[in-house]
């Protein structure tokens, strides 16, 4: 289970995120959808303290972590081993092949061997699509296969959720689908994520909850029917609108 408790945060003068409340159950698929520069990244990288809170507490299975206050670096650290984190921008080491951008993390934090490490990544390999390409460097994949590589690393780690921080606004329109087909067998398959997304085909197929967020609050929370579809409010109706226009 993750939940986030009157979590605020600001960068200067300016709040992104205003005392966000929200309780996620585990195995289930969370979609953050809203208008650019509406909080959606911040609240995501705030689950991990990659942007850490200014107040509120963030907790994810047995580990619980209030920012009210002074945070300790051991805290931090259990609470971002709950998490596996996929980035916009891939984010791998150009200098190792895919395999071993997968099993870098098992061998440096999880001390495995090489070559238990590397019988813990071939198989997460193949199971995004990749076999095959373990011995590829990075500039030899295209954008699809690199983002697949990131979503194998994150789950080499056995995450408690993976976060998707639109994981395929910088693919050309043709590699989506690859990631996508990636993110919907996890979501088949049980996985708790929480995915920030401009996919909304995608998020009305997958999701469990839809969280709209405008101007650092949750203007809705429901079903992707409830927001989609029914939604009341006159902000998610016009932001729907237009993204299906």
């Amino acid at each position: 289970m993750i939940n986030v408790a009157n979590v605020t945060k600001s960068f200067g003068e300016t709040t992104v995120l205003r005392n966000i409340d929200v309780t996620l159950e585990e195995g289930s698929v969370t979609v953050i959808i809203g208008p650019s520069g509406s909080g959606k990244s911040t609240l995501l990288r705030c689950l991990n303290a990659l942007e850490r809170p200014d107040e509120g507490t963030v907790t994810i299975g047995d580990v619980s972590v209030s920012f009210d206050g002074p945070v300790r670096s051991k805290d931090i650290l259990a609470l971002r081993k709950k998490t596996g984190m996929v980035f916009q921008q891939y984010a791998l080491f150009p200098h190792f092949t895919a395999l071993g951008n997968v099993t870098e993390g098992l061998r440096t934090v999880k001390g495995l061997s090489q070559q238990e490490a590397e019988a813990v990544a071939r198989p997460l390999l193949e199971k995004v699509g990749l076999s095959g390409k373990e011995d590829a460097y990075p500039a030899a994949l295209s954008g699809g296969q690199q983002q697949r590589v990131a979503i194998a690393r994150a789950l080499a780690m056995d995450p408690d959720v993976l976060l998707f921080d639109e994981p395929t606004s910088a693919l050309d329109p043709e590699r989506v689908h690859e990631v996508l087909g990636v993110m919907r067998s996890l979501a088949d398959e049980g996985m708790t994520m929480v995915i920030v997304t401009h996919e909304m085909t995608f998020a009305q197929d997958v999701a469990d909850t839809v969280l709209f967020l405008d101007d650092g609050v949750i203007l809705e929370r429901g079903t992707p029917r409830d927001v989609f579809v029914d939604s009341t409010d006159a902000r998610v109706r016009q932001f729907v609108q237009t993204v299906r226009s």
